[in-house]
């Protein structure tokens, strides 16, 4: 089982989100739909990086850096 590392950006206004998930693909859909409270006001979303763990906390730790980048 993986754990997934993403960055999307909205075609919006090119902000960007990063996150981490289990299911990449359901994830990006859910952003998309606007089932997230904190992206909905952005969508549409691209992908445009991931990453893959295959330990949660790892997956976790990157996750942080990459929002304190």
């Amino acid at each position: 089982m993986f754990f997934y590392v993403y960055v999307l950006e909205s075609k919006r206004n090119n902000n960007l989100y990063v996150g981490y998930t289990r299911d990449l693909v359901r994830r990006v859909k859910e952003h998309n739909l606007g089932l997230n409270r904190s992206t909905k006001a952005y969508v549409p979303w691209k992908l445009i990086y991931y990453e893959a763990s295959l330990n949660e906390q790892d997956a976790k730790r990157r996750e942080n850096y990459l929002k304190t980048s």
